[in-house]
């Protein structure tokens, strides 16, 4: 599935990359910060956005292109979706 995005310019130059792996490989490793009850931690994450390699039954109901705020994957780890928001990229491991 291909997205029309939109507010991609809000997105940092790694950003634009992780979501570029998202939608094309099977599996992206990367970090990122996350908040917790006491601040951040940091969160490793398996994920893609390629249906190919996502159950159909979680493919997504209503996709947004809207990727100004965060930046939504399956998560391989936790079997659904979750998102990382955008300027807390740390690293993408697998680039």
């Amino acid at each position: 599935m291909k997205y029309a995005y939109i507010n991609l310019e809000k997105l940092s130059a790694i950003e634009k990359r992780l979501l570029n792996l998202l939608d094309e490989k099977k599996e992206v490793c990367f970090c990122f910060w996350k908040k917790d009850g006491a601040g951040e931690v940091r969160r490793e994450a398996r994920g893609t956005r390629n249906t190919e390699y996502i159950p159909m039954e979680k493919w997504p109901k209503n996709p947004t292109d809207d990727v100004g705020k965060r930046i939504n994957y399956y998560d391989f780890d936790r079997n659904d979706w979750r998102a990382v928001s955008t300027g807390k990229l740390i690293e993408i491991k697998n680039d």
